[in-house]
């Protein structure tokens, strides 16, 4: 399951960020038909795919993941801090 998400991140790295959209993509999906909507995985992914619209200058798109991906962390950790929750901010 982390395959995708992998291969997604070494795409960006190499600057193929065609590539690595979609495999970002489709590891969300993986992980969206598999866990809870509220798992950490499923807000590591919105993170990398909001990281990568940041690269793009797709702000608008980055925005709504780092969003839901900040959702999903605080609702599992709540307003406490914690790293999880650091890394989305």
């Amino acid at each position: 399951m982390n395959g995708k998400k992998k291969t997604g991140k070494i795409y960006y790295r190499q600057g193929r960020y065609q590539e690595a959209e979609t495999n970002f993509t489709r590891a969300l999906e993986i992980r969206e038909s598999v866990f809870s909507t509220y798992h950490p995985d499923i807000s590591q992914t919105l993170h990398s795919l909001a990281y990568l619209y940041t690269t793009l200058g797709n702000y608008q798109q980055a925005e709504e993941y780092y969003i839901q991906a900040l959702d999903i962390m605080e609702s599992l950790f709540g307003a406490r801090p914690h790293l999880e929750v650091a890394l989305c901010k």
